[in-house]
């Protein structure tokens, strides 16, 4: 992001935000409620009026309206947060949750032909990691609240995405589930993780940070964890 600015009714949210993410970082984006953090999120997922803008580049790509769009730039794009979690279809079952991160944008899952046989074996071995394997067939909204938290975890991580945007991902669950959590975050090598988390055990281990308190000044707090 080179010198991004946005405004809501004339009033600066974020003002001239020079930022650099590489690919392997993983990176605590800190800050209070109301200080910017989401909006910065949501220009990365194509979720903010403003996303289209030449100021922001992904891979060395400038964003530009026409050649830019919502389901190509989600594809290398995993995401959760209490929102997602909120609104999330608990009717499904886990591994379908799960399975329905291999399509963008969609909550309804792949039928069991459209699911590769390595696809499947990939939901099978992470459920088994998280020692979830016999929840497998059970509902989605009858597990426990950090099952599910942890559910939507996995389908953040199952398409290999090359940004990983975890949005208070560990935050309302058991030490047990946090823990194995961090450990699935801490070995992930496939892209760049971007972390917002307020409760410091609650938080995977990042390298760098970006504090935006005072991102309506156009004043950032960028360094090394």
């Amino acid at each position: 992001m080179k010198g991004i600015d946005i405004k809501y009714r004339g009033v600066p949210a974020l003002k001239n935000l020079h930022w650099e993410v590489k690919d392997g970082e993983k990176w605590h984006v800190r800050g209070r409620n109301g200080s910017g953090k989401t909006t910065l999120l949501s220009l990365i997922t194509l979720d903010h009026p403003q996303s289209w803008n030449r100021k922001i580049s992904i891979n060395g790509v400038q964003r530009a309206t026409g050649k830019t769009n919502y389901f190509d730039t989600n594809k290398f794009i995993g995401f959760t947060s209490p929102e997602l979690h909120a609104i999330f279809p608990k009717k499904l079952t886990v591994f379908q949750t799960i399975s329905t991160g291999y399509i963008v944008g969609s909550y309804i899952p792949p039928s069991a032909d459209q699911l590769s046989s390595e696809q499947v074996e990939k939901i099978n071995k992470y459920l088994h990691i998280v020692e979830l394997d016999h929840l497998k067939d059970s509902k989605f909204g009858e597990i426990s609240v950090s099952n599910q938290k942890l559910v939507l975890l996995l389908r953040a991580l199952i398409n290999d995405p090359k940004i990983l945007i975890l949005d208070e991902s560990l935050s309302g669950m058991t030490d047990e589930d946090i823990l194995k959590g961090k450990s699935l975050i801490n070995q992930w090598n496939k892209g760049c993780v971007l972390v917002i988390g307020h409760v410091d055990h609650e938080v995977p281990k990042c390298d760098k940070y970006i504090l935006m308190n005072d991102a309506k000044e156009g004043i950032y707090e960028i360094g090394d964890v």
